[in-house]
């Protein structure tokens, strides 16, 4: 993803989550430093953003021209290897770190019905063998999210 799609996507993250970012704060530095780094609250923290759908089906299917993306749909398991896939890819860079998985080609309107307490247990599961402190689900197509904290 660009540092521009990066910024977009982090953008309607501010939008539809409603947190408070220091706009002025905002970086986006050269890896390994998370995606995004800004003032939240008066504190400094990390962003990774990543695609539940694109890699997942990359991953999945491969980059096949015939792939209709309709008809994919995402499930908890597609979630949760987003999460320990990320997770074990990043250190903290010292500073608090926010895990942002977010929707690409596929939108994520099922995920909402499949089993919440399921969807809940797993990712609250992945979350903690990771260095997040927090993960979020955006479905920017459904203006939803969903965060999960680190216990």
């Amino acid at each position: 993803m660009s540092k521009n799609e990066e910024l977009e996507v982090f953008e309607r993250f501010i939008e539809i989550t409603k947190t408070k970012v220091v706009m002025a704060s905002i970086l986006q530095p050269e890896p390994p430093s998370p995606d995004i780094e800004c003032v939240v609250n008066g504190e400094h923290l990390g962003f990774e953003l990543t695609s539940i759908t694109d890699q997942g089906i990359e991953e999945t299917f491969g980059r096949k021209r015939s792939f209709h993306y309709q008809n994919y749909k995402i499930e908890i398991v597609d979630v949760v290897r987003r999460i320990k896939k990320k997770g074990c890819l990043h250190n903290n860079q010292g500073m608090p770190m926010n895990l942002i998985l977010h929707e690409a080609n596929v939108e994520l309107g099922d995920l909402w019905l499949c089993d919440q307490k399921q969807l809940n247990e797993a990712v609250r599961n992945a979350l903690e063998s990771t260095i997040f402190m927090n993960i979020w689900i955006l479905d920017i197509s459904n203006k939803r999210s969903m965060r999960f904290n680190k216990s």
